[in-house]
């Protein structure tokens, strides 16, 4: 079994500004090819300035938040499961607007992988030719060929690039999962 799952919820009731729950590291070290994480914070969060690195970073709330960066760009997150990149260089900063936030931080190595991401709401095959991460937003989800065999919300799953099967299916209507697919290139 080489799906691995995970439960990304974070302590909502913490007094704490921020809080990171790291979901997968690989290959586990400073010299990273990817990593993944679920950040919740109430008011600003400094991304650390990363060289070579891009940030995929997707909103899990419905709470308001926006992207500045030091070349002056900006970006504004309104809508649960929409994404956004940024690169490592631009030291990006990330406010919150109407409440505390919740974001998949997705840190990729540049020209090592490529993710791309979407929302799913349907039966879908996992790849076996690439590594990926799985959150669910919302309903109830069987999966095949994990280490768990149903999810639900603020779970999900990764795997890398060697897994035999997979596949996961909505238990429920209105049901919908984030899918990061991490293509090697």
């Amino acid at each position: 079994m080489k799906i691995r799952c995970f439960d990304g919820s974070v302590n909502a009731t913490s007094k704490a500004q921020q809080q990171r729950h790291e979901i997968v590291c690989w290959p586990v070290a400073s010299d990273f090819s990817w990593c993944a994480q679920i950040d919740r914070f109430s008011q600003t969060c400094q991304l650390p300035t990363m060289p070579d690195i891009d940030y995929y970073l997707v909103l899990l709330n419905d709470n308001a938040l926006v992207l500045t960066s030091d070349v002056g760009s900006e970006y504004v997150f309104t809508e649960k499961g929409q994404s956004f990149c940024c690169r490592g260089e631009d030291s990006p900063q990330l406010l919150a607007q109407d409440g505390p936030i919740l974001l998949l931080n997705i840190r990729v190595r540049r020209g090592c992988w490529k993710p791309k991401i979407t929302v799913i709401t349907e039966n879908q095959p996992l790849p076996t030719n690439s590594a990926g991460v799985i959150y669910v937003l919302e309903g109830h989800w069987q999966i095949q060929g994990a280490n768990c065999s149903q999810l639900i919300a603020e779970h999900g799953c990764w795997w890398l690039p060697d897994i035999r099967q997979g596949r996961v299916s909505p238990l429920q209507p209105n049901s919908c999962l984030i899918w990061v697919d991490l293509m090697s290139g």
